[in-house]
Parts: C-alpha cells; structure tokens; sequence
C-alpha cells in the first residue's frame, strides 16, 4: 500500500511538473505571438501615416493643379479672342497672304488639342454640386475620387429605384380598393416627398461625378416635392374628388415605372457591354436613354401619361375651389410639359446619333 501511494505520488509530482513545463512554454510563445503582433502592428501604422501624408500631398498636388488649370483656361479665352480679332483684321483689310492663313487655321488646330486637355482636367476640380446639394449638406466637395465607391453608389441608388416602385403601386391600391384614411393619405405624400428628396440628392450627387441624368429630371423631382409637401401642410377637406384622381394616375404611374425599370436596367447592361454608355450613365425610370427596340410600347406609355399629366392639371386648374388645388395643378402641367419636351429632345438627340454614326460608316466604306 505504501509502494503504491508512493508512485501515486510520484506520478502526480511528474504531472505537475509537466503542467508546468508546458504553461511556461505556453506563455513563452504568448509573449512571443504579442511581440511580432507589436511590431507588426507599429509597421502596419507607419505604413498607414505615410500613406495619409502621401494621399495628402497628392490632393495638395491637385489643388495646385486646379489653381494652374483655372489660369489657363483665362489663358485660352484671351487666345481665341486673339485669333478672332486676327481673322476680322484680314478679312477687313484683305492683305492677308495664304500662308497667314495656313498660319491661323495652325493656331486653331493648337488651341482644339489644348481645350481638350483642359477638359479632361476639369475632371479634378472639387464639385460642390447644385444650389438644393450645397443647401443640404453644405459647401463641401462631393467628387468621388475612388471608382469602387462610384460604382457602389450608383449601383445603391439603382437598388433604391427598384425596391422602392412596389411601395410606389402599393399606396394607391391599398386607398382605391381597400380604405382610404386621411392618415394612409399623409403616409402616402411623407413617402413621395422622402422618394423624391432622395432622388434628387442621389442623382445630383452622380451628376457631379460624371452621370449624363438631363437637369430636368432633377427639376422633376423638386416640382413634385412641392406638390407632396402642399398636401401634407395645407390639407382641405374639399379635394376628395383630386386625391381620387391623384391616386389613378400614381398608380398608373407606378405600373409604367416597374416596365421601365426593368427594360432600363437590361438595356443598360446592353449598351455597357456594346460600349455605348459609361459607368456612372443611370438607366432612368422617368424617361429613356434610347429609342426601344424591343419594347416599341414603352413610348406610347410614357407619352400618355405626360398627356395625362397636362390634362389633369388643365382640368383641375379650372375646376379648383381652393387655392392648394390651384396651385398643384399649376405644377402638374409643367411637369407634363417638361416631361414631354425632354423625352422628345433624348429621342431626337438619339436619332441623329445614329443617322451620323450611319454616315460615318458608309463614308468608311
């Protein structure tokens, strides 16, 4: 019994020492791991301060570039005012030779190649954006510089357009066939007037990076904020009859805006792979990049409901009792109007691309 205990205790000695052995070893290499840790953390921040200070060099670099650019743009005006001047002087007093001439049309061959390296500098400049951006968020630079965050708040924005065009019929539908409450009515024009103050954000924010959104659907959006925002501060009890037929056309509306956001976003993916459209182009829901080939409808679709728009507003602007009903059927016609005329002018400018295209390639061959 006593041998026994005794290699019992024995045993337990030898654990113990292993234990030991091995918790010394353990915080041996614990204390080694934090040191490389350490250092590898104090390079990883001398790597992050120099790369701050040479991104801040850079941007002062830009900055310098900018000042420099804005003198030479000065510098090109005074010079095409020169050559102007110089082609009125021979052309009034005929003493010019042909090689004066040659030397002129050489000068205006130089200052063509200097404005488009000015143009692309101009891409560098800050952009500080609309009047309705600088009142938002201030007097601040909105220039994206890296190309993966231009593309994520475009593609961000898309997903905006295209989740948000349910909630767009959902409205609507629940107040034409299911209740219709004055408090669904206000949650209805809060909604709008949220859509559409975030449209216009996001879309003059991608304007001054580079997307060619026309001006007018910007303006779009602020037009039918101050018609949301009329309804929500100065309700009548007298314009059920408008809410009715407010409520048919956004639905209409918002049924045109689920097609078009589903043509728009395949064509657009067409047109980027054919080369056709950069990255930050948007494919609009409110009016078309191109002339459908595949969807011939969708112009109709849209021309009737700028129609609608303007009838609605004419209708209304003489049958109005109260000045609200006045005044939103006023900005209903502009909507109409201006719709129309900018989805003409995106057709025509689209046509005579092609029709020039088309020259080109027959003159080619």
């Amino acid at each position: 019994f006593r041998v026994t205990l005794s290699m019992s205790e024995t045993k337990q000695q030898q654990s113990q020492l292993s234990s030991s052995a091995s918790f010394a070893s353990d915080l041996d290499l614990l204390v080694k791991s934090l040191d490389d840790f350490h250092a590898q953390q104090q390079g990883l921040d001398m790597r992050h301060k120099a790369s701050l200070s040479s991104i801040d060099g850079e941007f002062r670099q830009l900055d310098d570039l900018v000042k420099a650019h804005k003198s030479q743009l000065e510098e090109y005006d005074r010079l095409g005012t020169m050559i102007r001047q110089l082609e009125k002087d021979a052309e009034r007093s005929g003493s010019a030779s042909s090689e004066d001439k040659a030397k002129l049309a050489q000068c205006w061959r130089q200052l063509a190649f200097a404005k488009d390296s000015l143009d692309r500098m101009k891409a560098t400049k800050p952009r500080l954006g609309s009047v309705f951006l600088r009142f938002m968020m201030g007097h601040v630079n909105v220039k994206m510089w890296k190309r993966g965050d231009m593309l994520r708040f475009k593609e961000e924005y898309n997903k905006f357009k295209s989740r948000t065009t349910w909630i767009f019929i959902l409205f609507p539908l629940v107040q034409l066939f299911i209740v219709q409450h004055r408090l669904i009515w206000i949650a209805h024009q809060t909604w709008l007037f949220y859509y559409y103050m975030t449209l216009a954000l996001r879309e003059n924010i991608l304007q001054a990076n580079g997307s060619d959104i026309k001006k007018w659907w910007i303006v779009h959006h602020y037009i039918t904020m101050v018609i949301t925002f009329i309804s929500l501060v100065f309700p009548s009890p007298d314009v059920s009859k408008w809410i009715r037929h407010f409520l048919w056309f956004g639905l209409t509306q918002g049924l045109i805006m689920l097609v078009m956001v589903k043509y728009q976003s395949r064509r657009h993916y067409v047109r980027r792979a054919l080369g056709k459209a950069n990255e930050m182009d948007l494919d609009s829901s409110e009016t078309i990049v191109e002339k459908p080939t595949g969807l011939k409808v969708l112009v109709p679709l849209l021309y009737g409901l700028y129609t609608w728009e303007i009838v609605f507003g004419v209708y209304y602007f003489y049958q109005h009792t109260v000045w609200e009903i006045f005044v939103q059927s006023l900005l209903f016609c502009l909507l109409g109007i201006g719709n129309a005329v900018t989805t003409t002018y995106v057709l025509l400018e689209k046509k005579r691309t092609r029709q020039r295209k088309k020259m080109l390639k027959t003159h080619a061959e």
